[in-house]
């Protein structure tokens, strides 16, 4: 996740490291919530998202978002990922998007709301 007014810089640094963006038709770049690079030599994608969902999904801003992100401990440099209800609905509507077709993103969500992580009253409405 990244804000709308870094996209260009962060693409430009991606094609100066040897990464191919991604090419998308006239007919879907009103939709588009993301830029998707890809390193053929890597054979890394990394997708730059401005938004959670496409338009007209009305979504919580960027800095809403940023504050309720939560920090990994894995690494020794903070890096930051979204709230546990932030994941939790980005999980059930990117799986409703894509069919399903991973079923791990069930598995995700299954071990969210068995652990109890995710609050009670969840809404972006």
């Amino acid at each position: 996740m990244i804000h709308i007014s870094d996209v260009e810089k962060a693409g430009d640094l991606l094609l100066k490291n040897g990464y191919e963006r991604e090419e998308i038709s006239v007919f879907d770049k009103w939709r588009k919530h993301d830029v998707s690079y890809f390193h053929p030599q890597k054979r890394i994608e990394i997708e730059l998202h401005s938004r959670l969902h496409p338009f007209p999904m009305n979504v919580p801003s960027f800095n809403e978002l940023w504050e309720r992100k939560r920090s990994s401990k894995l690494t020794s440099y903070p890096v930051p990922f979204f709230g546990n209800d932030d994941l939790f609905l980005y999980l059930v509507f990117h799986g409703a998007k894509h069919g399903w077709f991973r079923l791990r993103w069930l598995v995700d969500i299954d071990q969210m709301i068995r652990k109890g992580i995710i609050s009670q009253k969840i809404t972006y409405w």
